[in-house]
């Protein structure tokens, strides 16, 4: 006796017994379903309709005291668009501004012109330094295009006053 899987498109076409699909356990399922990995592949290298990761190496200053940069990367299922300091080992103070930032997904788009300034004092830890970013999207949707300028700015009054913004689009 050959044994069989039953497909059913939701559980109420289960409750119906109105299976989509029958396969053997000889089946070459994915082969059928999706194709063979040439065409697998083909198809991937056709899908640029998304964004890329984007997640350059951090750019200093503030002496090189201060680590920062803008970034779009995916981890898993989960997208961001990340503007951050990622060290400040000699507590400089510092702060982060996005004046413009604009992304779209699919028919959705959404633009802002007013994220607030963030300063050290704001940091994840609490603290007047270290880690600490603004996230103008985060989500499991990929962003189809993106743009985004940020303001990286030195306010400790015990250095010369500098700054960079750092703009990236896709």
């Amino acid at each position: 006796k050959k044994e069989i899987v039953l497909v059913y498109e939701n559980y109420k076409s289960f409750i119906n017994n109105k299976y989509s699909k029958t396969y053997s356990f000889d089946d070459e399922v994915l082969t059928e379903e999706f194709g063979t990995e040439e065409e697998i592949e083909e198809m991937n290298n056709q899908k640029t309709s998304y964004a890329p990761n984007w997640n350059p190496a951090y750019r200093h200053f503030a002496q090189g005291l201060i680590d920062y940069k803008i970034a779009y990367h995916k981890d898993g299922i989960y997208y961001t668009l990340v503007a951050k300091i990622e060290d400040n080992i000699a507590c400089v103070a510092s702060e982060i501004n996005i004046p413009r930032v604009a992304f779209n997904w699919k028919n959705e788009k959404k633009q802002s012109e007013n994220y607030p300034t963030l300063t050290t004092t704001e940091s994840e830890d609490g603290q007047t330094c270290g880690k600490f970013k603004i996230r103008p999207y985060a989500g499991t949707r990929r962003l189809t295009n993106y743009s985004i300028d940020a303001d990286f700015k030195a306010t400790d009054t015990s250095l010369p006053p500098q700054n960079d913004t750092w703009a990236h689009s896709y």
